[in-house]
């Protein structure tokens, strides 16, 4: 074969040998394929997604309250006479003719100081906090992923050295074995060798165990065994100082930020426990059937406040402001008990960071 024959057939062979590696490349599962597939299997993530949903519902139920109530209601009734017929009476046993009312009912709480809005701002940051707890869950998530990848990556180069490594040796021992029997080494040397042996094969037995642990963990956080793995991409860009790294985290790190939903709720629920000390003004429209003679249609108008409650409602403010100095402590302890956090979020659950995200 001529030079000049040559050189296309070589051009060719190379062509295709890289085709073959971009096929095999393209074939590898990549980091990211890695985390869509972990955020798709994750039980834990539909969990709290339910628990958000579960959330967003109460905030409709405290909606409802602000709004009013109708109801029907129906009534049938036939009556009997037992005594026996006279001259004064007609009454001969005989049942008397059957009788129906019905009634639309319908009642409204028209002002209680500002309980139900209460009730509903409570419900709507605790909704903030789950969104965030979410967050906080799918960031866990995906951390797990990536470590697992890298787990399974690292092990397996782990397992592909050290098996090289024994190859290695192998090849030390025969050759220091075949210069023990033609003499020029001693019966030291060959064991020196055999021992070297059987470390490198303790080290890759350790190895094979480490990547099986990999594999098993891969499986749980991405829902499948990893087969052939790209290599990791780059880190991405870090802050410059550690400093910048915390006023990052204390800004935005939804553990922070459920904390300070937490803190707001709590707060609005130290007002909610003083407010039950207020009255409440209720209307009621009862609309009967034009049909029934004997009703009337009628709008009463009633206020109420409790007086003496045997202290439920005193044992009740106690426990909001426990319940608020705790939602404070678990602020203070989510920012590193710096206290940083814990300033951005005490003015007021309308100055809270992310405040404005209403529902």
């Amino acid at each position: 074969m001529t030079r000049r024959q040559f050189k296309p057939l070589l051009l060719a062979t190379v062509a295709g040998l890289g085709l073959l590696a971009g096929s095999l490349s393209a074939s590898a599962e990549t980091l990211a394929d890695a985390l869509v597939s972990a955020y798709k299997v994750s039980h834990l993530l539909e969990q709290n997604r339910a628990t958000l949903r579960a959330a967003d519902e109460d905030v409709a139920t405290a909606v409802s309250a602000l709004r009013p109530v109708a109801k029907w209601g129906a009534e049938f009734s036939r009556s009997r006479c037992n005594m026996p017929s006279t001259f004064l009476t007609s009454c001969d046993g005989h049942w008397d003719e059957l009788s129906a009312t019905m009634a639309l009912t319908l009642d409204w709480t028209l002002f209680d100081f500002g309980r139900n809005r209460l009730t509903v701002d409570i419900q709507k940051e605790t909704v903030l906090a789950t969104r965030a707890a979410l967050l906080s869950t799918e960031q866990d998530v995906l951390l797990s992923a990536v470590k697992a990848y890298a787990d399974a990556k690292a092990t397996a180069e782990q397992v592909a050295i050290t098996e090289n490594s024994v190859r290695v040796i192998s090849e030390q021992l025969k050759a220091a074995q075949d210069r023990f029997d033609v003499g020029e080494v001693t019966k030291t040397d060959v064991s020196q060798a055999e021992a070297s042996l059987a470390g490198a094969r303790a080290s890759l037995a350790a190895a094979q165990g480490q990547y099986k642990a990999a594999r098993e963990a891969y499986k749980a956080v991405i829902g499948h065994y990893p087969e052939r793995l790209s290599r990791l991409p780059k880190a991405p860009k870090l802050p410059k100082t550690t400093a910048e790294a915390n006023a990052t985290a204390l800004r935005l790190h939804p553990v922070i930020k459920q904390a300070q939903h937490l803190v707001s709720a709590a707060d609005l629920g130290v007002e909610l426990a003083f407010a039950q000390h207020l009255p409440t003004v209720t209307g009621e429209a009862q609309l009967a059937d034009p049909k029934d003679t004997g009703r009337k249609s009628t709008l009463t108008l009633s206020i109420g406040q409790p007086i003496y409650s045997g202290g439920a409602i005193a044992s009740a403010n106690r426990k909001a402001v426990a319940n608020r100095d705790k939602a404070r402590a678990g602020l203070s302890q989510a920012g590193g008990g710096s206290g940083a956090g814990r300033r951005q979020c005490l003015c007021r659950h309308r100055c809270l960071p992310g405040a404005d995200q209403r529902l």
